[in-house]
């Protein structure tokens, strides 16, 4: 959903284009644009949005903390807490005659569904070792050739170890 958005991204000529809203490029102004980001299918680590222009750039940051204590609870075969920690999604986009309430809706709208959420946060508190993530592994996966998630869905109990200098 995310991936169809950035068609056009940053793809306006200032000199001689009209900068009003292209609903066919929402994004065709915007011309820097930053911030971290949560993307489903990413939920081990935060992700690192950067734009300049119509360069766009996604790229993996450090595990949320949250992500850590659920690879510690799997271990443990314990169920994951209701919420889903301090993952979240700070974005700023910066252009000529942006539409902040079209641009917020049509981002919003790339989000996943209340129910989708509600199935994804009822999975995760499994405890009896099946997959905690598998709605968001099989939503579709268009960065990083496709992999992704499979590097960035969840993380290993090593990587927990690592990150919190305890290994």
């Amino acid at each position: 959903r995310l991936h169809a958005l950035l068609d056009g991204l940053g793809d306006i000529d200032l000199l001689r284009d009209d900068p009003a809203f292209d609903a066919e490029n929402p994004l065709r102004n915007v011309i820097r644009s930053k911030g971290r980001v949560w993307i489903a299918n990413y939920s081990g680590f935060v992700m690192m949005w950067h734009s300049v222009g119509c360069c766009f750039s996604l790229v993996p940051h450090e595990a949320w903390r949250a992500a850590e204590q659920d690879a510690l609870l799997e271990t443990r075969k314990e169920a994951a807490n209701e919420g889903w920690g301090d993952r979240s999604t700070e974005l700023v986009l910066i252009g000529p005659q942006l539409d902040t309430e079209r641009l917020q809706a049509l981002l919003s709208g790339a989000l996943v569904s209340d129910e989708e959420f509600a199935q994804a946060t009822f999975e995760r508190k499994r405890a009896d070792g099946g997959d905690r993530y598998a709605l968001f592994r099989s939503m579709p996966d268009p960065f990083f050739d496709g992999d992704g998630n499979g590097h960035f869905l969840q993380i290993v109990l090593e990587e927990c170890h690592t990150h919190a200098g305890s290994k």
